[in-house]
């Protein structure tokens, strides 16, 4: 199940042909000035923005791109990869869902398909157009169920992407080019609602986002507009709902944000920290519980063990923690906090030996905050841009932080034994990495 629309749903639409559903608006506030120097990113007839992203099933491969309102119809064209020149005549052609959506930087088409029935373990490339303006051929590799993988898991861009995300996208594509996904924790852009920095975004993550699957979940940055019913609430812009697809089994009205996908022996859950937890606290469950997969991962935006004692949310933990204890998570990836900061297995909020979770907060951009370690973290880094490698196989769970130079911050793994218990090994031995207190202490 992809996006908003069921997989069978979707297939039987797309093999009716393109399909225009009621445009959306997304308006941020700007000046004419900013407007200006925003439009070298106004959509064209080329397609642009080119996201692959999760599906539940490995061998199902959703595709989202966007145009200008001009091209009506449009298409994504696959094929094994060949080991020399690809011959485009040999390609599947798969029609697109689309979607008019009016931005800040004016009206544009918003495009989604699906390329399914897809062998594991094989290599596809694929390009998107509308007949006569096609994208360049891009690749990916199918996972193949049983074997071990890696993923990629990415904290806050949020500021200057373009100038200094870029090349920490590109250091952990050159770092884990056989990534099975890579994972983005929220507070993707500054602001949600404008387009100028999503622009900046796909620009800085390709070319890993046109062949590495990706998952996100949005932060407090992506969520950008006010509710006009709540003063006190905002809410998530069309932009997201419509730039990216994801896994249809979340709850209802969050399916944008919250759902799970499984590779392998792991199950992968995003959370949406930002709206109605309560309800996703009772799907997490009923997800989990099914779950038969060895390992547990979560991920979400702000931090149950926060790295700056002023963002700290003790509802949000009195809810979560005892629930990902219960539920034996082994794994939670989080953002929101701008430094790096890792725990041992905690349980129950007390640091634990042999059952527990793992909380990992990271972030990718040049933003920074101020460190405060508690008594949860082993492993810290303040004024650092980072990305994660993940190893996943039945025998552990392994994490490497590196930091965008290539310098190996912390290592450990998680093992588990036949009865569940679990067993935590730290590779690096774990530091506090941070500047402003080597000055202090200077």
């Amino acid at each position: 199940m992809v996006g908003e629309l069921s997989r069978r749903g979707l297939l039987r639409t797309l093999a009716a042909g393109p399909l225009l559903l009621s445009p959306l608006r997304s308006l941020g506030r700007q000046s004419q000035q900013d407007v200006r120097a925003a439009s070298r990113f106004a959509p064209t007839r080329h397609p642009d923005r080119i996201v692959l992203n999760v599906a539940e099933d490995a061998t199902t491969q959703p595709v989202c791109w966007r145009t200008s309102p001009e091209v009506e119809s449009a298409f994504v064209e696959v094929l094994e990869a060949p080991r020399g020149p690809i011959d485009a005549k040999q390609a599947r052609r798969i029609a697109a869902v689309t979607t008019p959506l009016e931005t800040m930087l004016g009206p544009s088409h918003r495009h989604k398909a699906l390329i399914d029935g897809l062998r594991p373990g094989a290599s596809y490339v694929f390009r998107v157009g509308d007949g006569e303006r096609w994208s360049e051929w891009s690749s990916f590799r199918v996972y193949s169920d049983g074997q071990p993988f890696r993923f990629l898991y990415l904290g806050d861009s949020q500021n200057d992407i373009l100038a200094q995300v870029t090349r920490v996208a590109r250091a952990a594509m050159l770092a884990c080019p056989d990534a099975a996904f890579a994972a983005h924790g929220g507070d993707l852009v500054e602001r949600g609602d404008r387009d100028d920095l999503w622009g900046e975004w796909f620009e800085s993550y390709t070319p890993l986002s046109r062949s590495v699957p990706f998952a996100v979940t949005p932060g407090n940055h992506d969520y950008a507009i006010p509710d006009p019913n709540n003063r006190d609430r905002r809410i998530l812009p069309d932009i997201w709902k419509r730039q990216f697809t994801f896994p249809a089994n979340g709850p209802e009205g969050l399916r944008d944000s919250v759902y799970w996908f499984d590779r392998g022996n792991l199950r992968f859950i995003s959370l949406n920290t930002m709206e109605r937890l309560e309800p996703q606290a009772e799907w997490l469950e009923r997800a989990v519980t099914a779950n038969r997969k060895r390992w547990t991962v979560v991920m979400f935006h702000h931090p149950v063990y926060s790295s700056g004692n002023e963002r700290d949310s003790e509802a949000r933990k009195r809810l979560l923690e005892p629930l990902f204890t219960r539920l034996d998570v082994d794994l939670v990836l989080q953002g929101h906090d701008h430094t790096y900061a890792r725990t041992g297995l905690v349980a129950n909020d007390e640091p634990a030996s042999d059952r527990g979770t793992v909380y990992l907060n990271s972030v990718t951009g040049p933003k920074m905050y101020r460190l405060t370690p508690a008594r949860w973290h082993r492993s810290l880094a303040a004024q650092t841009q980072l990305y994660q490698i993940v190893t996943v196989s039945d025998e552990e769970l392994g994490v490497e932080a590196k930091t965008v130079t290539g310098e190996l911050h912390d290592s450990f793994r998680i093992l588990k034994s036949a009865d569940g218990r679990k067993r935590l090994v730290e590779d690096v031995e774990p530091r506090v990495y941070d500047p402003a207190r080597s000055e202090a202490n200077a």
